[in-house]
């Protein structure tokens, strides 16, 4: 969860979710090698009032849908009409907007490089505010701080199978399930990771994704994935978001259109690849952000 954006996000359930999330997530069979993730955010920290006589609710602020196979993640975000393919083999992204017909590349490189000068400029803030010890000014720098080395005290329900990881100000409260296939941790955590950087590349205000990748390194040292990720934090005017992950072990043959539809697109001569500032340009997105898994 990208936690200063509102994210982008998409497809809804006429089912009840929290019945869903029971139901879909159970022991993944042994031959699974493609699955599928449906992902919803609340924004708890608002309250929408009733409409037309239904009850008050808190905001969705964004829905996905994610295909992982052959070592591919395909993320839709139906919102904006937007594809992005994450190829861990060729360690780069693939931004499609399938309308404009317009697509950017971006390497794993390019992402480690642009977080290393946003460490280094982070570094530089921290020196300015301690030069002023205004409550403000210490605020903002115990913020900074955390965001460049991130320190949690961790917890863990086994009965609940909930992970905790708790700092001032800043909390991930995750309920997980155990996976015991082979490689369905590593694909969705390795695609999480790379998510969350990509997301602080497209959205300079967002927050360094340190704190979502020390989740995600608590999540592998006990090999389960997340079915629902709260996030409180005392940033701006505060948050409180809630991700809800949906899991199907197995692809149908829409969803394997959908991927043969985007790679054949992607490879056609009528894409136009260019820079990724020409991209944000070109495709005027709105003034959204993705979730970065949460």
């Amino acid at each position: 969860m990208t936690p200063s954006c509102v994210v982008r996000r998409r497809f809804g359930f006429a089912a009840c979710l929290a019945s869903a999330l029971a139901a879909c997530w159970g022991t993944a069979p042994a031959a699974a090698q493609e699955f599928r993730v449906y992902t919803r955010v609340i924004n708890e920290a608002v309250v929408e009032p009733a409409h037309r006589g239904g009850p008050a609710r808190h905001p969705i602020v964004g829905r996905s849908l994610t295909f992982f196979r052959a070592g591919k993640a395909y993320d839709y975000i139906d919102a904006v009409n937007e594809v992005i393919v994450l190829d861990a083999p060729g360690k780069q992204f693939t931004v499609l907007r399938p309308t404009h017909r317009l697509a950017t590349v971006v390497t794993f490189d390019e992402l480690a490089e642009h977080v290393e000068r946003a460490r280094r400029r982070a570094e530089d803030r921290i020196l300015e505010f301690r030069s002023d010890s205004s409550p403000e000014n210490l605020r903002r720098l115990r913020q900074v701080e955390f965001q460049l080395d991130p320190r949690f005290t961790e917890s863990w329900d086994e009965a609940a199978q909930t992970l905790t990881l708790k700092s001032p100000g800043f909390t991930y409260v995750a309920r997980c399930v155990s996976v015991e296939t082979e490689g369905v941790v590593k694909n969705y955590l390795r695609y999480a990771d790379r998510t969350a950087e990509l997301n602080f590349l497209l959205h300079p205000t967002a927050l360094l994704p340190t704190p979502r990748l020390k989740l995600n390194e608590a999540l592998r040292r006990r090999n389960c994935l997340p079915i629902e990720v709260q996030l409180t934090a005392s940033i701006g005017a505060g948050l409180k978001l809630r991700a809800e992950h949906v899991l199907a072990w197995e692809l149908d043959k829409k969803d394997r259109q959908l991927i043969h539809q985007w790679e054949s697109t992607i490879g056609n001569r009528d894409v136009t690849f260019v820079s990724l500032e020409e991209f944000l340009k070109e495709s005027t997105p709105p003034n959204l952000a993705r979730r970065g898994g949460e």
